[in-house]
């Protein structure tokens, strides 16, 4: 894998209030805008089918990936409209506060709260029997190396930090050579794995 996720809830609490929870702590964390939008996106399409649905997602296609502020939309007037489940999401969107998102997300209605469970990699870890690997850049633009990381205490991982990679694209960095070198071996490694 590439700058993993494998804590959705984690990745939520990123997008909202720009602050993650690793050993216990909530930690700040700079994440690309388009985390936010992609996460709303997500949250939105995991609400039951119907005509919350369709508003909050059909607003939320309209706003270009490119945004700084993608989630502004949500502050309208409009988001008053939406029945309780839809506005609760709203509420977990709209929070910038580290401190009020346990309880946002509490609050969100429980089958989307299992969906978000379903789909966090760290949940089923301890049941990975295959060894992994993981490529990370040292300050990921969307996932902080602690997503890797809380994988690695729950499974056969091993991480490869290098700044040759911008999220799973790899690019020249300061780094240069010596990083150049430890993606080459991730890779070589995975292909021999696979192999194997």
């Amino acid at each position: 894998g590439v700058a993993p996720y494998t804590n959705l809830v984690e990745v939520i609490r990123i997008a909202t209030t720009g602050f993650h929870r690793s050993g216990g702590q909530l930690l700040p964390y700079r994440a690309e805008s388009f985390l936010a939008l992609v996460t709303a996106r997500s949250l939105a399409a995991a609400l039951p089918a119907g005509r919350d649905r369709s508003r909050l997602l059909g607003r939320l296609r309209l706003v270009d990936d490119d945004a700084q502020a993608p989630l502004a939309i949500l502050r309208d007037r409009w988001t008053s409209t939406l029945g309780k489940r839809a506005r609760r999401v709203v509420l977990l969107l709209r929070n910038r506060d580290p401190r009020r998102f346990d309880r946002l997300y509490a609050d969100l209605p429980g089958s989307l709260r299992a969906r978000m469970r379903r789909l966090s990699p760290i949940l089923a870890a301890d049941r990975l029997r295959a060894p992994v690997e993981i490529a990370s850049a040292p300050h990921d633009k969307y996932f902080p190396l602690s997503e890797s990381r809380a994988l690695d205490r729950e499974a056969d991982v091993r991480i490869t930090v290098t700044s040759t990679l911008e999220h799973a694209i790899p690019e020249a960095s300061p780094g240069g050579v010596a990083d150049l070198f430890r993606f080459h071996a991730f890779i070589v490694r995975a292909l021999r794995r696979a192999r194997d």
